[in-house]
């Protein structure tokens, strides 16, 4: 079953309306899903905290004029999932959607912690990305649930190799498992939450080219293609697209159920007849 909650209006309780204390928001996070807070500090643990988060969290708080905005839509969007889901695959999943305050793990974070699935929905990089519109935040929710519905009923989304090529290949597969789903859901396979400034069309106009670029990038350990931070010729996600149009070519001749739960050694080569369809110059 698919269930929602959100967590804005708790906030004040812990004095995160007014500024943020790590110490508070360990005891907000914490009493939302017991003992997690070590796990998102670690997942930052790369970062500048004082340089790369803390002004996006700050930003956030002080934008509370939109919260009662974002949480209609919240509310609005996660209504009816799983008659959704049941409509298009004949099946739902088991997870719960947060809606929270992070410390920009991500505007959508699809996990597994203590057996239990998640989407987490970080409203600091919701507000920094401008994804809170219903249809925005729409996409985002879908393509979180894709994760979940893959690693329920297919291939280990988290799984590592030990090549970082196959890891980014994974990732295309996974990311274009996602998006697939998401574009199900919203009944457009050619919507892409990520278009603005020109995405799907510099992308679809330069296809030979990204493929291209990412089977070179992906021998090296290039990754300019997975996160919303990554440069691909001024466009970040550039991956999501790829894997999105990879999937998508997959499906007129695979059944769903079938091409979620590849091995990495069958990604690799379909996705070199999928590629066999474009002139790509090597």
């Amino acid at each position: 079953m698919i269930k929602a909650k959100e967590t804005l209006s708790l906030l004040d309780k812990y004095g995160l309306d007014k500024s943020f204390v790590l110490t508070d928001w360990q005891r907000y996070i914490d009493d939302i899903i017991p003992g997690i807070s070590s796990y998102m500090i670690d997942d930052i643990s790369g970062y500048d905290f004082s340089k790369d988060c803390l002004p996006i969290i700050n930003e956030a708080i002080n934008k509370k004029d939109i919260y009662q905005t974002i949480i209609d839509n919240f509310n609005d969007v996660t209504k009816g999932l799983d008659q959704s889901f049941i409509a298009l695959f004949d099946k739902t999943i088991d997870v719960d959607i947060i809606l929270y305050l992070g410390l920009c793990n991500g505007a959508g974070w699809a996990l597994k912690y203590n057996d239990k699935q998640l989407v987490l929905l970080g409203i600091e990089k919701i507000i920094e990305l401008k994804w809170y519109d219903k249809d925005k935040l729409k996409a985002l929710i879908y393509h979180e649930l894709g994760h979940i519905f893959q690693d329920t009923y297919g291939a280990d989304t988290d799984k590592t190799f030990v090549a970082y090529e196959d890891n980014m290949y994974w990732s295309l597969y996974t990311e274009g498992i996602a998006m697939y789903i998401e574009q199900a859901l919203i009944k457009d396979h050619d919507y892409y939450h990520q278009d603005i400034n020109g995405y799907k069309r510099y992308l679809s106009t330069n296809i030979d080219k990204l493929i291209k670029d990412f089977m070179a990038d992906a021998k090296i350990g290039d990754d300019r293609y997975f996160g919303d931070w990554r440069d691909y010729h001024g466009f970040g996600d550039a991956g999501y697209y790829l894997g999105a149009r990879f999937i998508n070519h997959l499906m007129i001749d695979h059944d769903l159920d079938d091409i979620i739960d590849l091995d990495i050694k069958e990604v690799k080569t379909l996705f070199g007849e999928f590629t066999s369809e474009y002139s790509i110059d090597l």
